[in-house]
């Protein structure tokens, strides 16, 4: 069955100077993917970007981005600019239009997927993708944006404001009323918090925000991380929280100290910069709430699941609220 958005693949990518002989659908999640193949054999991503989730000079800025990782050395994606010299195209799809962006087509394995058949080089990946981690935040601690540069933040307000950047997690009817009186006070103890956090650009600026398993693409033995989509500013401690498995996972503890010795053999930081990758795991899985809770027509029961989560994680994480900062 032809994907609903596949003419409008194979119409945007004209304005690329490659001559096409084959568009084929990928995937389809936040955005939809498709594979461009030219007439030399050469592969590329086409990626049609979600509607209403970032403007224009927003998906500049993730551009930006990605170039100033790829000049400090970093394995990313490599954009494409359009014949007019653009870093986007507009497809014209059946009831909406998207940005499109197109990428250079890698060829390997997701992480994930590599480590549910042979978990025994976990220690290896999770070393290096803690030195890849710090290449990143030592390059976001040298970026200097200029004024043009747009993108959200993960900072008190994103994740624990009144309007997080994922949605209002804590406020809707499939939540029992004693939940969402939990999550919210939760959430204000957080947030006053996160307040009294530094933001100095060692230890707050771009982050990746979404560099799970799934993000990772195993190149021989090399990694890349890819989908920048949820990029934006944040502590560098983040991008470390979603790095790692969920902390019930037989491989959390192995996962940890891997990454964190990766972390350590690029950047130089004091022993307390770790302790608080718990608090950013508990703010990540209250925001994915809000994420799920936006895309799925999730259960009740499923969601008291992720609620009675976050209830564990509070009173392991929350107890003692003497953080060492930076």
């Amino acid at each position: 069955m032809t994907h609903p958005w596949q003419f409008a693949a194979e119409a945007v990518v004209a304005n690329w100077s490659i001559d096409t002989e084959a568009v084929s659908f990928v995937s389809e999640s936040e955005n939809y993917v498709f594979r461009v193949r030219d007439t030399e054999q050469k592969h590329y991503v086409l990626r049609l970007h979600r509607p209403g989730y970032h403007t224009r000079p927003e998906l500049d800025a993730e551009h930006v981005w990605i170039r100033t990782l790829a000049d400090a050395g970093l394995k990313v994606p490599r954009a494409h600019r359009t014949t007019s010299d653009s870093g986007y195209a507009i497809a014209e799809g059946p009831d909406e239009h998207r940005f499109a962006g197109l990428y250079d087509w890698e060829e390997g394995r997701i992480l994930s997927q590599v480590l549910a058949e042979d978990d025994s080089r976990l220690d290896h990946w999770y070393h290096h993708i803690g030195a890849t981690a710090a290449q990143m935040h030592s390059a976001a601690t040298a970026f200097k944006p200029d004024t043009d540069f747009e993108r959200h933040a993960f900072d008190a307000d994103g994740t624990m404001g009144e309007q997080p950047f994922w949605g209002r997690f804590w406020e809707d009817p499939r939540h029992a009323q004693d939940s969402s009186l939990f999550l919210n006070e939760t959430r204000r103890k957080i947030h006053a918090l996160l307040e009294t956090f530094p933001t100095s650009s060692d230890t707050y600026g771009m982050i990746h925000a979404d560099m799970h398993a799934n993000n990772i693409l195993i190149t021989n033995e090399d990694i890349m991380v890819i989908d920048f989509d949820d990029a934006g500013f944040g502590w560098y401690q983040f991008d470390l929280a979603v790095a790692l498995p969920a902390h019930d996972d037989p491989h959390y503890q192995a996962a940890h100290d891997a990454l964190i010795r990766g972390y350590r053999s690029v950047r130089s930081v004091e022993d307390h910069f770790f302790d608080t990758i718990p608090l950013f795991q508990l703010i990540r899985n209250m925001n994915y709430i809000g994420w799920f809770l936006a895309r799925y027509n999730l259960k009740e029961k499923h969601l008291l699941t992720m609620v009675d989560g976050i209830r564990a994680q509070v009173a392991s994480v929350l107890v003692d609220q003497t953080i060492t900062l930076y």
